[in-house]
């Protein structure tokens, strides 16, 4: 059970690495504005 846990974690991991870098990519481009409005609230 451990061992899935783990693969879990690793995997949520690369999963979040994926989106920050993704983020990154649409703010240098400039599709995703820097401050969004949920942001503001």
């Amino acid at each position: 059970m451990e061992a899935i846990g783990i693969m879990g974690f690793v995997f949520g991991l690369g999963a979040l690495a994926k989106v920050i870098m993704l983020e990154k990519q649409l703010k240098e481009s400039g599709i995703f504005k820097e401050q969004t409005e949920s942001d503001d609230n």
